[in-house]
C-alpha cells in the first residue's frame, strides 16, 4: 500500500537513504546533507501551507530526541536528520516514524552488534591473565551503531509504504 508519493517524497527518501549509506560507510552524516533536508522540509511545509503542523512536529521531535542526545544515546547528526524528517509531515506521522525507528533500531542494534559482542566474548575467554582482560576492556572503543539506517527504514515504512504502528 503506497501513499501519495510525489517529488517531495522522493526528496525525503533520497535524503534519508543517502544519510544511511554515508553513516554506514563513515560513521557520520555530513551537515550539508542534514541541513539540506531540514531546509527542504521547511520550504515544502511553507509552500504546502502547513507551516504550523510542521513546526509542531519539529517541536515534538526535538522534545523527544534532545534528551536522548544529552544522555549520549544519539548523535547530533541523528537529531538533525530526525528534525528534517519531522518537517515533511505532521506530528501523527512523526510519532509513527519515531516508534518505527525505535522498533527497527532495536533489531538493527542486535544484528549489527551481535558479531562484535561474540568476538569480544571469545577474545576474553582466550585470555588467561586478568590484567590483560582489564587492559583490553579499558582501551577498547565502544562500538557505535549507524542509526541513520533504522531512521531511513522507518521513513520508508511510514512515509512511502504508509505502515501504521499506532492506532
Amino acid at each position: 500500500m503506497f501513499v501519495d508519493f510525489g517529488f517531495v517524497g522522493v526528496l525525503l527518501v533520497a535524503g534519508v537513504v543517502a544519510s544511511a549509506v554515508y553513516d554506514m560507510r563513515f560513521r557520520l552524516i555530513p551537515n550539508t546533507l542534514t541541513y539540506t533536508l531540514v531546509l527542504a522540509g521547511a520550504l515544502v511545509s511553507i509552500i504546502d501551507g502547513r507551516i504550523y503542523s510542521s513546526a509542531a512536529a519539529m517541536g515534538l521531535c526535538l522534545a523527544m530526541v534532545l534528551p536522548l542526545y544529552f544522555a549520549g544515546m544519539l548523535g547530533g547528526a541523528d537529531v538533525k536528520l530526525l528534525t528534517g524528517v519531522s518537517l515533511f509531515g505532521d506530528w501523527h506521522m512523526l510519532l509513527e516514524c519515531l516508534v518505527m525507528t525505535v522498533f527497527l533500531g532495536a533489531i538493527w542494534a542486535l544484528v549489527y552488534l551481535a558479531p562484535r559482542i561474540y568476538s569480544r566474548c571469545m577474545n576474553l575467554m582466550v585470555r588467561v591473565r586478568s590484567s590483560d582482560v582489564e587492559q583490553s576492556a579499558a582501551h577498547a572503543p565502544a562500538p557505535t551503531i549507524p542509526l541513520a539506517v533504522p531512521i531511513a527504514a522507518a521513513v520508508v515504512c511510514t512515509h512511502l509504504l504508509g505502515i501504521k504502528v499506532l492506532v
